[in-house]
């Protein structure tokens, strides 16, 4: 007995488990999965002729096949017209392929809403870092007027600051890579569905692409960090009553 994945995901069962089985016209019975095959659009079932007839009792002259799922040899092109030629047949209903579902299969709308919330994720990130720059630098104006005072060039002050940055990006990068892959995938555990299955792969390259970004953003929040910090005055800043 071989249950989709999306099926298998949506009832709770995996090969070795036990699960009940309702025929229109042969009641319910309890069968045994064998195997949970790979399958993220639909919620299909597939069994033996032999094990359909022993389960519901029907007959050699009572069995009628209404789908049959079949391993065909040859490469995609081959199998794609193997079953254009299947349709042609007046003895087939329907049939479809493997290869031509993959290769028709499009989810712009997946994309976009993916894209967009890149986008909002990415802004929120520098939002974020700017905010703390700025609120670094706003209150410790004093400190920063004082290390002018005692001979700190600006370059040695913006590396001053902006290395604590640098290490607060850092780490919180590191902790963040693996919270959203786990909050990813339990967003999209919530999405799944009896009839399509949401398969979570992050390819490593996207961990890298992510950290990547985020130390680029850092890096360009510097840039106006060093300009407010350029502008202070030492004189006026120590000067004044907090």
């Amino acid at each position: 007995l071989l249950v989709a994945q999306s099926a298998a995901n949506a009832i709770g069962v995996r090969a070795g488990s036990a699960f009940s089985l309702r025929s229109d016209t042969h009641g319910q019975h309890s069968l045994k999965v064998q195997q949970v095959y790979r399958n993220l659009i639909g919620s299909d079932v597939f069994m033996s002729e032999s094990l359909y007839k022993s389960v519901f009792g029907v007959a050699a002259q009572d069995f009628v096949t209404n789908a049959v799922m079949a391993t065909l040899k040859g490469d995609g092109d081959a199998r794609v017209r193997y079953a254009k030629d299947l349709e042609k047949s007046t003895a087939v209903a329907s049939a479809s392929s493997t290869v031509a579902m993959e290769r028709g299969f499009s989810f712009d709308l997946m994309s976009a809403v993916v894209a967009l919330i890149v986008a909002l994720a990415g802004s929120l990130a520098l939002v974020v870092l700017f905010t703390l720059s700025s609120t670094n630098v706003s209150e410790r104006i004093r400190e920063m007027a004082t290390l002018k005072v005692l001979g700190f060039t600006d370059r040695e002050v913006h590396i001053y600051v902006n290395k604590e940055m640098l290490l607060l990006a850092f780490f919180g990068t590191l902790l963040g890579l693996p919270l959203g892959r786990v909050v990813g995938g339990m967003l999209t555990g919530v999405l799944n569905m009896s009839g399509m299955f949401f398969e979570v792969e992050v390819h490593w390259s996207s961990y890298l692409i992510s950290a990547g970004v985020t130390m680029v953003f850092a890096l360009i929040v510097q840039l106006f960090t060093n300009v407010v910090l350029n502008r202070i005055d030492p004189v006026s800043s120590l000067k004044s009553v907090e």
